[in-house]
């Protein structure tokens, strides 16, 4: 009998003991969950559309009037998912709620497209990493404009060996830069699995990716790590981190700030600094120093460069953006753009955000964020406003950021066009141990080479004449 008792108090205390482990195996289970998915936030730009200048002679426009282009108007955008693995789940959310609009599924190479309102925003929620591109626009739509944006690659990453990417971009040329990290070999896919192109680079070269056509789908696969980046001077864009995320001391990428130029004099480089600290540029074209300066704490500074392929280095941690206004009193007026950053917890990250910009920061789950020294704490899937300015933010969580920016004139300016890949808000934690070492990989400088044969020879030519003239004396 008391055997009997024992054994019924024991399994009352195996019980309970279950019992008070149920909510952690809960909270473990659910986060296990969590960590097998990648979420995307963002917004449709609420002003799709253009003014043109009344009038336009010789490249300037006069009297400063302007005119809505009705057939730019556009009320909808395209959100573009392309499969990087077979069998993937994704799911998107509408807000209010977030409310289900669409769940299926994907494989690698596959690509589904949806318009969606102006003003909207959503959330996807993906099984495994894809890539997302938010894109729209007169520009973009009739294949007049390229986007400015780095690409992620099937880790979801923006540092990768493998990237499957759309050709959105002009009719002429190639917006298409693919950077070497290491020394690497190269091939370009089409979206049915021919390949278009191979290359072999060292680290530190720049690949202009000239074989890829607008609006098509492409695969690319390389022994080491690259960076994909498409690029549109007249567009703004955030430059991811080598070492992950997008607050860091070494960059790599395309600008468009060249001092003197009349038709580039709105567009800047742009860097953030937590602290005073040192900038390096260096020429990725020419593999040659360019600049060294100091940036104040608290500052922004906006620069001018001479090289359009860059490698960026500071000692401390900065944001590094290209800005572009557009040129108010030019006929390249058209500017500003969708730019996108995602931010690690516990980082800092100084932002800022440029005038005539609507900015929304996104948080994945319950989050308290330190924005310019106030506390706030944000629900999940909540998202609040960010005004023009400087700004320092961080958070306990990873976060997401998603900036509309318009040109400054004339004031009631929309977006002509836009494009953008999204990272998931967990591509944040992701690091990285690659180094790139331009030193391990020079050009060869034929220009001096040239000069200094020149030289040698005019040198010899002079003293064979002197020594022919003395001979003769």
């Amino acid at each position: 009998m008391l055997s009997r008792k024992n054994n019924a108090l024991y399994m009352l205390l195996c019980f309970l003991l279950l019992l008070s482990m149920l909510p952690s195996l809960l909270s473990s289970y659910a986060q296990g969950e969590m960590n097998n998915e990648y979420v995307y936030f963002g917004f449709i730009p609420s002003k799709i559309y253009i003014y043109r200048p009344k009038k336009i002679v010789g490249g300037e426009i006069l009297d400063r009037e302007f005119y809505l282009d009705e057939r730019s108007v556009r009320t909808k955008a395209e959100l573009t998912i392309l499969g990087n693995h077979n069998e993937t789940n994704v799911k998107i959310f509408l807000f209010p709620g977030p409310s289900l609009k669409e769940d299926f599924w994907v494989n690698k190479l596959e690509k589904r497209i949806f318009r969606i309102q102006n003003g909207s925003f959503f959330k996807i929620v993906s099984s495994k990493p894809v890539t997302v591109v938010l894109a729209g626009g007169e520009g973009v739509e009739v294949g007049n404009d390229a986007v400015s944006t780095f690409w992620t690659s099937t880790d979801g990453g923006f540092i990768g060996k493998e990237f499957i990417f759309q050709a959105i971009q002009g009719k002429v040329g190639s917006s298409y830069y693919l950077y070497a990290l290491e020394d690497c070999e190269v091939k370009l896919f089409s979206e049915n699995g021919v390949e278009a192109a191979k290359y072999s680079l060292k680290a530190g070269d720049v690949k202009n990716l000239l074989e890829v056509t607008q609006f098509k789908t492409y695969r690319i696969v390389s022994t080491g790590m690259i960076i994909l980046q498409s690029f549109s001077g007249s567009r703004s864009v955030f430059f991811p981190s080598l070492e992950g995320g997008f607050v860091g001391k070494t960059f790599v990428g395309r600008a468009e700030a060249k001092p003197g130029d009349v038709w580039h004099e709105w567009q800047f480089l742009v860097v953030n600094p937590l602290k005073n600290t040192k900038v390096k540029i260096m020429d990725l074209e020419y593999k040659r120093p360019y600049d060294e300066f100091v940036v104040p704490s608290g500052n922004n500074c906006s620069l001018k460069i001479k090289p359009s392929l860059i490698f960026v280095e500071s000692d401390d941690p900065i944001t590094l953006m290209h800005l572009s206004y557009g040129h108010p009193f030019k006929s390249n007026y058209i500017g500003g753009g969708l730019v996108c950053l995602v931010i690690k917890a516990g980082q800092t990250a100084p932002l800022y955000i440029p005038e005539e910009s609507e900015a929304y920061l996104f948080v994945a789950e319950e989050t308290i964020i330190d924005l310019d020294g106030a506390r706030l704490r944000l629900e999940k899937d909540e998202f609040i406003v960010l005004q023009p300015g400087l700004h320092l933010l961080s958070s306990d969580k990873n976060s997401l950021l998603m900036m509309a920016h318009r040109p400054l004139l004339p004031p009631n300016q929309g977006l002509y066009s836009f494009g953008i890949c999204i990272p998931s808000i967990q591509s944040a934690s992701f690091e990285y141990s690659v180094k790139l070492n331009l030193s391990s990989s020079p050009e060869i400088p034929w220009m001096l080479i040239i000069v200094g044969g020149l030289c040698a020879c005019t040198l010899a030519a002079f003293l064979w004449l002197a020594l022919h003239k003395r001979r003769r004396l």
